[in-house]
């Protein structure tokens, strides 16, 4: 039951309230029966499996058929047409930074370290230029 319950994607804390015992007990048992702890994490690997491929569609966008009507012949039953029709789904940019900010750490995060070979000085002074444009109004503050 509990691996059947891993693939249906229950988490741990949801499958030791269905078991009834503590969360001491399930991971203790995980580290006393290595063949438990093999079985509940392979039976997770195809929840998993599932959310990683239904992440990657939302990022990239993906196109898909959907099934809109159906005519049944009321005399047999039977199905006698079936309209589908091509949907698409836009990729979703906010998937796709959070998989590249998890996936390829090195390349994309949000921070740049600072070269250690680079001083910044603190104090130093800079000469800023502002221009503010007359809006039309003809008149010249510069």
């Amino acid at each position: 039951m509990v691996c059947k319950w891993a693939k249906l994607g229950l988490t741990d804390q949801q499958i030791i309230k269905k078991m009834g015992i503590k969360e001491r007990t399930f991971y203790s048992w995980q580290t006393k029966y290595p063949q438990f702890q093999k079985a509940l994490r392979e039976a997770k690997t195809e929840p998993n499996l599932d959310i990683e491929t239904s992440m990657i569609d939302l990022a990239c966008g993906r196109a898909y058929v959907e099934e809109i009507k159906s005519t049944i012949d009321p005399e047999s039953g039977k199905i006698l047409k079936i309209e589908k029709v091509k949907k698409q789904i836009p990729p979703n940019a906010t998937m796709q930074i959070f998989l590249a900010k998890n996936r390829l750490r090195d390349k994309y995060r949000d921070y740049c370290p600072v070269n250690d070979s680079e001083q910044i000085d603190e104090n130093a002074q800079q000469d800023v230029q502002i221009y503010l444009p007359d809006n039309g109004s003809g008149k010249d503050d510069s």
